[in-house]
Formats: structure tokens, sequence, C-alpha cells
């Protein structure tokens, strides 16, 4: 009888269209990700550009991770600060800049692995970055990933799992890689907040807002499913900043989800 119940559930949630990962012995995996972007998943070539002295200073993401704390405060970044410039490539009028360093094929960053499982298996994911690019265009970063089966990412596996759907629920259709990632989350935490350079140079704040409103819509999708049919889910974030991976764990801290933080701390 109950084995009849999680059946039941399992093909409602398949009727409304809710997508995720299916491991490779085919069955639901209950994972979902969430991912920051630059030196987390990919070490882009965008740079910061700070004022010293009346000249532009280049940064790159990973040393600014490390020094936007102290700019303008104190040590050797005491006498440099930030220009309505500074983060012009990480906005919307960088989206197209943004594309072409993504399909120029940047180097792997700690992260890339979970997340190539994460894709092949069709999992729910989102990018929570500082980035503030048009939602969309992270998006179509991604797309541009897997259309490029980047660096392990399988389109034909993508496809295949979610292929697994039709298959249990004994349907022709199949959902497209498309309608998979309309259904995943992408928070460019800029963009949310109007590009103000407030929100680039200290995300974490507003990271935890998008963490938070990820887990309820996962955690929605996972009620409309019943828990029982996929045993206890769990919830991965990943982030290259210490400080973000630390605030996320205290707010967190008494999440029904299990989250896992596999954040990168550079040293």
């Amino acid at each position: 009888m109950k084995m009849k119940l999680l059946m039941e559930s399992w093909r409602k949630y398949i009727n409304e269209n809710i997508e995720e990962g299916i491991d490779p012995g085919g069955t639901h995996n209950g994972k979902y990700y969430a991912f920051d972007w630059d030196d987390n998943l990919l070490f882009m070539p965008t740079k910061i550009y700070l004022m010293k002295d009346g000249e532009e200073v280049e940064i790159g993401t990973e040393e600014f991770a490390h020094i936007r704390t102290k700019i303008g405060k104190e040590g050797e970044y005491k006498d440099y600060s930030f220009s309505p410039g500074s983060f012009r490539d990480f906005r919307v009028e960088g989206d197209q800049k943004f594309l072409d360093d993504v399909g120029a094929g940047p180097k792997t960053a700690p992260a890339w692995k979970d997340f190539v499982e994460c894709l092949n298996t069709a999992s729910v994911f989102a990018i929570i970055t500082a980035r503030g690019h048009t939602p969309s265009i992270l998006k179509d970063a991604v797309k541009i990933l897997i259309d490029n089966n980047y660096e392990g990412i399988d389109k034909g596996q993508i496809e295949k799992s979610l292929a697994r759907y039709a298959e249990l629920t004994k349907k022709d259709k199949v959902s497209t890689i498309d309608e998979y990632l309309n259904l995943c989350k992408f928070y460019p935490v800029s963009y949310v907040a109007k590009g103000s350079s407030s929100a680039a140079a200290d995300p974490s704040a507003a990271k935890v807002k998008a963490l938070k409103e990820f887990h309820s819509y996962v955690d929605e999708l996972d009620e409309k499913m019943g828990v029982d049919a996929t045993g206890k889910p769990t919830l991965g974030f990943s982030d290259d900043d210490p400080g973000n991976i630390e605030l996320i764990k205290d707010e967190f801290k008494d999440t029904k989800l299990v989250v896992k933080f596999t954040g990168h701390n550079p040293g």
C-alpha cells in the first residue's frame, strides 16, 4: 500500500512537470544544488576596476574576494576606492562579454565536478552570483556549456535523464533541455539590487536572501512530490568566499533540509 502511494506521489510529481535529478540507476536522487559562479564554477577573466591615485587598477575576482572588505579602510588597500564603473563588466552592459568569455572556454574551478554531476543528472539548481547580468544571460551561459559538452558535461546524458521521466510515467513527450533550465533559478544579486555598487562589493546578504528563496522553491517542489518518495532531500551550496560560507552556515543552521557546503578557500 505504501509503495502504491509512493508511486502515485511520483506520478503526480512528474505530471506537474517538476524536474529533479535522476541517478545512474534511473531513480530520483533527491538532490538540489546552488552554485556561485566566479572562481567556484569557472575562473573567468573578468576584472573589477578600482581607483588609486586617479588611475584605474584591474583586480581579478579571486583576489577581490579576499580584499573587498579592506578597500578604502586598511592596509595596502586603504588608498583604493570604487567608482561608478568598477563593476561594469559584471552588469547588464557586460552581458555579451560574459557570454563571449564563457564560450571561449575558461578554466574550471573547484565546484565544477559537482556542477557536472548536477547537470548530467538533470537536477534542479540555482546560480547565485554577485554579478549583475540579466538573469536570462546566466541561463544562456549554462546552455552554451551544455551545447559544447564542456569539460565533462554530457548533453546526451542530460537528455537521457530527462527522458527517464517520460519512461516512468509512460509518456512519449520528453522534456527539453530548455524546459529543464527554465525550472532552474538564476540570481545575479547585483541585478536584483538594480546594479548598485554596494551589492556587488558586499553580496553576502543578497546571496543569503537568494538562497532562502531557492530553499523555499525546492521545498515546495518536494512538498508537491511527497517527502517519503525521495527520502530526505539535500540542498548543496558552494561559494569560493569563506565569508559567504560562514554567513550562510549560520543562517541555515536550523534548516530542515540537509545543506552541504563545499566552499573553496584558496588559502
